[in-house]
């Protein structure tokens, strides 16, 4: 009876533990910042917006699934109305905390998919146009703050830079069909953005 006592309290300790070691594990957010967009003839800026989940395995790294739309980008060009940007992909960070300030210095690497939307106006007739870079590059470093008294609520401060390439078919829509030109095309992008975010840790 003993034994049986001594094993159930040692396998409630135990689950008791294994709880604990889960906690903060698994984390989600939200993060607002100010973007700037680069392309063959300008910069400009706008708010970008994301949501993000992410798991913790230990106080070194974790891997992130995110959402980011880029922002809308208003152009000068008489025919290109604005452009906007969206992706979705996975960021791994690696994590350097300052022991007992709650403060970490995080660096993180990534692959997304993105999505690069066109209005155009030709002629009286507005034509929508979508390109993809679905390995596009995404790199960040930034610092966190946990508060000792609410250990479940971290914020984020990270500086963003995402690297695009895309490729589109020519003669692929109302744009080019009259043109005579076929073929592939590619251009590429830069986005730079300084982001503030908000985690709570489950």
């Amino acid at each position: 009876m003993k034994l049986l006592l001594t094993m159930t309290t040692l396998f409630v300790s135990c689950l008791s533990l294994a709880e604990g070691a889960e906690r903060n594990h698994w984390y989600a957010g939200l993060g607002v910042g100010h973007t700037l967009y680069t392309d063959d003839t300008a910069e400009r800026s706008s708010v970008s917006k994301d949501i993000f989940a992410g798991f913790k395995p230990n106080r070194y790294i974790s891997i992130e699934l995110q959402y980011t739309n880029w922002g809308k980008y208003d152009n000068d060009n008489s025919v290109l109305d604005h452009v906007e940007i969206e992706s979705v992909g996975v960021t791994t960070y690696g994590i350097l905390p300052i022991d007992n300030t709650g403060v970490e210095l995080t660096l993180g690497l990534g692959i997304h998919n993105t999505i690069y939307s066109e209005k155009f106006n030709v002629e009286g007739k507005t034509i929508n146009t979508t390109s993809n870079a679905p390995l596009s590059l995404f790199g960040t470093v930034g610092i966190n703050y946990t508060y000792v008294n609410t250990p479940n609520i971290t914020y984020s401060f990270k500086l963003k830079t995402h690297q695009l390439s895309f490729h589109y078919e020519l003669n692929d829509g109302p744009l080019y069909e009259n043109d005579g030109v076929t073929g592939l095309d590619s251009f590429g992008r830069t986005i730079n953005s300084i982001n503030f975010s908000a985690q709570y840790n489950f």
